[in-house]
């Protein structure tokens, strides 16, 4: 979740799904992480953009720049390329032909 007040946010999940909380130092500021039986579910970032706040669903790629490439073949558009400074190249940021924004993340197994 990209969120205005990561805080408050991370308080209101607690409070309705009973996640557990933890918040960790990233590169790029804390993050909050949202656990049910020790297994992480989710996450709160505070909004680094003046988009609205969101959800952003991740789907795990082989490939992240040639999962990006793809994307824009098929009309969709790159928010954000994978580059080094970005979580060491494993993540891009895209939009679908209709604009909904989604993370492509680099399969980890």
């Amino acid at each position: 979740l990209l969120a205005d007040d990561a805080s408050g946010s991370a308080s209101f999940y607690r409070a309705v799904v009973g996640y557990d909380i933890e918040t960790i130092e990233r590169r790029g500021g804390l993050y909050t992480l949202l656990r049910i039986g020790g297994v992480d579910r989710a996450g709160i970032l505070l909004n680094p953009t003046d988009w609205n706040p969101q959800w952003l669903t991740y789907f795990e790629v082989v490939d992240p720049a040639a999962a990006a490439a793809r994307v824009t073949a098929l009309g969709g558009k790159v928010l954000l390329e994978p580059t080094p400074e970005v979580r060491e190249g494993t993540m891009a940021l895209v939009t679908d032909p209709s604009g909904a924004v989604l993370a492509l993340r680099k399969s980890t197994s």
